[in-house]
């Protein structure tokens, strides 16, 4: 089996200064805190969610098989989604798992499928409830009446979807799923970056032409201010003519006039052939 992307156990062993930037959680709590209720309702996808996050860390053998995935992984709420945050679950991973997961009942049913579900329960049910209720057992009655309701609707016993009278995944199986939708992800990464490397070596190339049929059309103004920061006799003034002159070699190549550009060049070069740091320059630049 190739090796799992992101993380290895090495990433949490500890070093000496490993837990010097810790983040205890507590500015997560408040955005964790609405998972709790999540739990007495019966959403068991957090917990599921901490399962997979073994995956991710490998703390789990490749033969072990994946619990019962819970419904509405498709769709986290936005504790869920500091949740996995938090344990800084990969996203395609998420998604590998929630392929297996259905849609999730809505918190607020319709009053008509409540009343159709009343009205299936049996005498025996409803005499349970309402005793275990007198007794005390039932702390949060509309609750519980509430996660029995998901649990009927979702089709089984425990809120979860179909997919678990199917064959469970071994971590294996999820880890290599993942890892095909990881190599997927970074394609398209390659390949948008390629697009826009490529565009933007097109747009470079069209600014440079722009700017050397510029050139071409006002070749003699440029010659001159060549001369003029070679007057200066200063390195920023050398550097200045050489990056022109630059500019109108290739701009004679783009315009088929290289014999006039290399003539006047010539010219140039005997004229300053006592300045040895202009000299140097133009060798520099290809240019001598």
């Amino acid at each position: 089996m190739a090796p799992r992307p992101f993380h290895t156990r090495s990433d949490y062993d500890d070093e000496p200064g490993d837990w010097e930037d810790w983040d205890d959680g507590s500015g997560w709590m408040a955005s964790l805190t609405p998972l709790r209720n999540d739990l007495l309702d019966g959403d068991w996808r957090c917990l599921y969610l901490a399962w997979l996050a073994g995956i991710e860390t490998e703390s789990l053998p490749d033969k072990a098989t994946e619990p019962p995935v819970p419904a509405g992984l498709k769709d986290l709420s936005a504790p869920l989604g500091a949740f996995v945050d938090f344990l800084e679950i990969d996203a395609e991973l998420v998604n590998v798992a929630a392929a297996r997961s259905s849609l999730r009942v809505a918190s607020d049913p319709p009053a008509g499928a409540l009343k159709k579900w009343v009205h299936s329960l049996t005498v025996a049910e409803k005499e349970s409830l309402l005793l275990r209720i007198a007794q005390g057992d039932e702390p949060n009655p509309r609750r519980s009446l509430m996660r029995s309701f998901k649990e009927t609707a979702q089709g089984h016993h425990t809120t979860l979807n179909d997919e678990d009278t199917t064959a469970c995944r071994t971590v294996a199986e999820i880890s290599e799923a993942w890892q095909q939708r990881v190599r997927e992800r970074q394609r398209r990464i390659a390949e948008q970056a390629e697009k826009e490397r490529e565009h933007q070596a097109r747009a470079e190339a069209q600014a440079r032409k722009e700017r050397l049929e510029d050139i071409a059309s006002r070749a003699p103004v440029v010659w001159k201010q060549v001369s003029t920061w070679i007057a200066k006799r200063t390195p920023k003034g050398y550097d200045r003519a050489v990056e022109l002159l630059v500019d109108l070699r290739d701009a004679a190549a783009h315009a088929n006039r290289t014999d006039d550009f290399s003539e006047r060049l010539q010219a140039l070069r005997n004229r300053h052939a006592s300045k040895p740091s202009l000299v140097r320059r133009l060798q520099q630049s290809g240019l001598a």
